[in-house]
């Protein structure tokens, strides 16, 4: 007997015990409490599987008993630590208690970190394990019971959590709510036992929804398992369920699962299990079914007494009985046998069976054929000989016609090393072969193969592309040796291709490598050296160097480069929810880098001619571009309340980044509205740079200087006007392509009477400039309206500029005159739709007439609609306008035509102008002319006025200049341009935006 106070500071024992331990009675007193600051369980033989295992914490007991079965008190565990190599695991509370009733025993045990629950009985704590196993154990027939005291029993119901399970047993993990309860007796019937867990995880693998019900004394089952899901490295299975029930001396078993990918397998297996004549257990198949990739393959269909397997009780010897599985008249069979460990005959054979039946999905391979042949392994006295001598007949993959492919392989007695003789052979023509040695042991595996292609088919390599590169095709010949690590192989030698070609989707472009193009292989590349490729729609060419690099022919990657004066790099049509199309030439080089499901393609040069670059700007906006909400997956939520962040997956898909510099060649268009028609469309210089992907992404940076273009302002299907873009205008992208910052000019020339304007109205028209200035945003830019007046006397100018100050005037004016060809008073409101009319006759005759391409000669169509107000009256006019260049000193423009629908109908009208250049230089001019009078009383017939003058113009900047010029007789437009200055120093003075392009550069673009 104790009592009192002990301590101890061993260096693997550290505790401090004070209490009563009295051993001295039969029944037994514990009345203490131990603060326990360190103990070394490992080294105290307490624990053996774990490298480190120290606890401590306080235990206070309070019990007495003669032994562990008829103890009763409590057992109280406080601030407790474990710690193993694992983790450090601490528990608040712990409290074990024992009490008897009537004979009968219950303890409790209560632990919000470890187990919480019940069990009561009569039982011995030594044969608790004993009785567990003869409870399950007499499910099987054969199974030898342990022999133990009789009458006991024992009634449990816990509920367990994970932290006790993951100290002592790291490898598993179990789910919140786990729970176990049942009842077992010496009287194995009465065994029954119900066990749920929402999810176990043991190291890589994990089953969910996990219910498992065993009663022996049930009529229809002894055994039902339900698993919403399991998971492994190599299958998974979900909704799977499994029954059985013993019937007289043979267990009957009814399992059903999905599997594989998306749950598109089923298994439907009925088995049995029993003790033969020779006492070897027997498991054996009746009729099951199993659908794989949607065919039905039937274990045993003919229920005989074959298809199974018998094994000895010591797992040693085994005899597999001819388990087929047919799919109509196609079978697979499985026989062989295992005497012991140095002995075995293994035997795999396929009848007519179709390829595509048994191989395993894979996303981007699809393989065809029929097979036929054996694989076996054999042992005698340990030594292995392995064999397979399989045909593939009329393979195919990915749709592509391959041949007969013919495959012998012997191995050595250790399994390690294998003789590979492969032939593929397409209409008698050898297309692949390949012949060597294949070691995959584990120290020191590695290949040795020859490979030789003929004609081999490239097409079937299309879905390697990941969509981001399609239409992969053509032939290969050539040579490869394959040597080095099975893991890691190295591929070395040399092919010529023929036909060969891919297409990029995205830019909807195809390209076509030129025939007999090399490629070189080294290690895990594919080589391109000066390989000249050709766009299939444009032909333009290009030459491409760098390398396709792979993993064991996976996670390709590509590093190459395109060099090109002109190559095709864009050429796609207007969809809606596209944000730029057309079709695109650019002079540069290009690479083209990363995996294929991340490709990025950057490019550095210039436009090419017969570049036209298309932007619509669409007032539609799909639901879902803006992402505002996102929800966060379960591992960003545990990475947030840790306090860590979660980085988003790469991109995946092309990517685009495009340095351009815009010149001449370029022909950019902003598509106001496609249904319309309406456009801005120009010509010039400019820096751009493009950044683009597949998910969406277009930012544009940089300035574009117009120096020719027209904006084409179309409204209702009526209005369509095309007006002249002043040059000197810009567009400067900041990121938002739509969001430009534009500075634009328009001119729109017409001919309208503008009488409704005047005091004293006129009775014809006038020539009328209408200029609109866009500033501000490309999707909304804000118009400013001027006008000029070129060839009307000061007086009428006058007025007309005084009619048209104000901002709201002009813009009113200009808008009608734009949209209906004259000025706007509130009587000719009728008037303005034959405005509109007209100049869509206008448009349409002079589309038919045309002309002759030349600056000799140009002749259009030309009709104006009159006006009749209370004020003034012009007739319908119909004529020619004729614009002529007799010769580089005579120039001709001039409108002739009739007056319809008035008095006289026979009277020519029209303006004519003659200009005569009467020096080199054409500063003198002489100009005739005859013109319309621009005031006619009402009821008057059309008046004249003729006329003849001389010009002379010079030029000057100061007045100083000009008086040297009057009296030295030599015009500035005369003198000779002052002398260039270098290139160098032109470039140095440039914005970093403008490049300056060569006369070498012009010539090769």
């Amino acid at each position: 007997m104790f009592n009192g106070l002990l301590e101890s500071n061993d260096d693997n024992f550290k505790f401090k015990f004070n209490g009563l331990a009295d051993l001295s009675k039969d029944v037994k007193s514990f009345d203490f409490s131990a603060d326990v600051a360190f103990a070394n369980l490992k080294a105290l033989n307490f624990i053996e599987k774990d490298s480190l295992s120290i606890f401590k914490g306080n235990v206070t007991i309070s019990m007495k008993g003669s032994g562990i079965d008829d103890a009763y008190g409590t057992l109280n565990f406080k601030n407790t630590t474990y710690i193993n190599e694992n983790d450090s695991y601490y528990f608040e509370d712990f409290i074990i208690t024992s009490t008897f009733e009537n004979g009968q025993r219950t303890v409790d045990i209560n632990s919000p970190d470890i187990i919480e629950g019940t069990m009561k009985g009569n039982f011995k704590f030594d044969d608790l394990a004993k009785l567990a196993e003869n409870s399950v154990g007499s499910i099987y027939t054969n199974y030898s019971p342990h022999q133990i005291k009789t009458d006991q029993y024992v009634e449990f119901n816990f509920k367990i959590y994970n932290k006790i399970v993951e100290a002592f047993y790291h490898d598993i993990e179990l789910g919140p709510n786990t729970t176990i309860k049942g009842r077992m007796e010496t009287n194995e019937k009465k065994f029954n036992l119900t066990f749920k867990s929402p999810q176990i995880k043991l190291k890589e693998y994990f089953a969910t929804d996990l219910s498992i019900l065993v009663d022996n004394n049930n009529p229809v089952f002894n055994t039902y398992i339900e698993i919403d899901s399991l998971g492994t490295n190599f299958y998974n299975v979900s909704d799977f369920s499994l029954i059985n029930v013993t019937q007289r001396d043979t267990l009957f078993v009814k399992s059903e699962f999905k599997g594989g990918k998306q749950n598109r397998d089923n298994f439907d297996l009925n088995l049995f299990y029993t003790i033969d004549d020779d006492q070897k257990s027997v498991v054996g198949f009746r009729k099951s079914d199993i659908t794989f990739k949607e065919n039905t393959w039937t274990i045993n269909e003919e229920k005989n007494n074959a298809n199974k397997i018998r094994f000895d009780r010591h797992l040693v010897e085994f005899d597999i009985d001819n388990i087929i599985m047919t799919h109509f008249g196609e079978q697979i069979e499985l026989y062989g046998k295992i005497d012991n460990k140095n002995t075995k005959d293994i035997n795999l054979n396929f009848t007519d069976v179709d390829l595509t039946k048994i191989t395993p999905r894979i996303d981007s391979l699809t393989l065809e054929g029929n097979v036929n042949g054996k694989l076996k392994i054999l042992q005698e006295n340990g030594v292995y000989l392995p064999s397979s001598d399989v045909v593939i007949n009329d393979l195919r993959a990915n749709n592509y016609e391959l041949g007969e492919l013919k495959a012998n392989v012997s191995g050595n007695e250790s399994l390690t090393n294998y003789i590979v003789d492969l032939s593929l052979r397409n209409d008698n023509l050898k297309s692949l072969a390949a012949t060597g040695s294949i070691d995959v042991s584990d120290n020191n595996s590695n290949l040795n193969l020859d490979v030789n292609f003929d004609e081999f088919l490239l097409n079937p390599l299309n879905p390697f592309g990941e969509g981001v590169i399609t239409n992969i095709r053509g032939l290969v010949t050539g040579n490869a040796k394959v040597t080095g690590s099975l893991k890691n192989p190295q591929i070395n030698g040399d092919l010529l291709l023929d036909n060969a070609g891919l297409t990029i989707p995205y830019l909807n472009v195809d390209y076509s490598f030129d025939f007999d193009s090399r490629v070189k292989l080294e290690s895990q590349k594919f080589i391109f050296q000066d390989v000249e490729i050709t766009d299939s729609e444009y032909f333009s060419k290009a030459i491409l160097n760098g390398f396709i690099g792979h993993n064991n022919f996976s996670d390709w990657k590509l590093g190459l480069n395109i060099d090109s004066s002109r190559l095709l790099v864009l050429n796609t049509e207007y969809d809606e929810e596209e944000l730029y199309y057309g079709t695109a030439f650019v002079n540069g080089q290009a690479d083209i880098l990363g995996p294929t499901e991340a490709l990025k393609i950057e490019f550095n040069g210039s436009t090419a001619e017969g570049t036209v670059f298309k932007i619509p700007l669409s007032d539609l906006e799909t639901y879902g571009d803006n992402s505002y909400i996102h929800f966060l997956t379960p591992e960003e939520k545990t990475a947030r309340n840790s306090g860590e962040v979660i980085r988003e997956n790469e991109f995946k898909g092309l990517q685009l980044e495009f340095n351009l510099f815009v010149n001449p060649y370029a022909d950019i268009e902003i598509v106001i509205d496609k249904n319309s028609g309406s456009t801005i469309q120009g010509k010039g210089n400019g820096n751009l740079l493009f950044d683009i992907n597949t998910n969406g992404k277009f930012r544009m940076f940089g300035d574009f200087q117009i120096s020719e273009g027209t904006y084409n302002f179309a409204y209702g299907g009526l209005v369509q006007k095309k007006l002249t873009v002043v040059p000197g205008g810009s567009i400067r992208w900041e990121g938002d392509p739509l969001k430009a910052q534009i500075g634009l000019s328009a001119i729109y020339k017409a001919q309208a009477n503008p009488s409704v304007l005047l005091d004293n109205p006129i009775n014809r028209n006038i020539d009328v400039e209408v200029k609109i200035n866009l500033a501000g945003q490309l999707e909304q830019p804000e118009p400013d309206f001027t006008f000029e007046f070129p060839n009307v006397d000061s007086n009428v100018r006058s007025e007309l500029e005084y009619r048209l100050e104000t901002k709201e005037s002009r813009e009113f004016q200009a808008l009608n005159v734009l949209s209906f060809g004259s000025f706007a008073s509130e009587f000719n409101l009728g008037q303005n739709a034959y405005g509109t009319i007209s100049d869509r006759v206008n448009s349409l005759f002079n589309s038919i007439i045309g002309n002759d391409g030349s600056e000799k000669l140009n002749i259009g169509f030309n009709y104006q609609a009159g006006q009749q107000t209370t004020e003034y009256e012009t007739n319908d006019e119909i004529g020619l306008t004729l614009s002529t260049k007799i010769s580089d000193r005579v120039l001709i423009n001039g409108k002739v035509g009739v007056p319809i629908g008035g008095v006289s109908e026979t009277v020519i009208a029209g303006d004519v102008q003659i200009d005569v250049l009467l020096n080199e230089e054409g500063t003198l001019t002489a100009k005739f002319f005859n013109r319309e009078n621009n005031i006619r009383n009402f009821g008057e017939e059309i008046g004249y006025t003729q006329g003849v003058g001389l010009s002379y113009n010079v030029e000057f900047d100061t007045f100083k200049e000009l008086i040297q010029i009057i009296f030295s007789g030599k015009n500035k437009k005369t003198e000779k341009p002052k002398e260039e200055k270098p290139k160098e120093e032109e470039e140095n003075l440039l914005p970093d935006f403008i490049t300056v392009t060569s006369e070498n550069d012009k010539k090769n673009n």
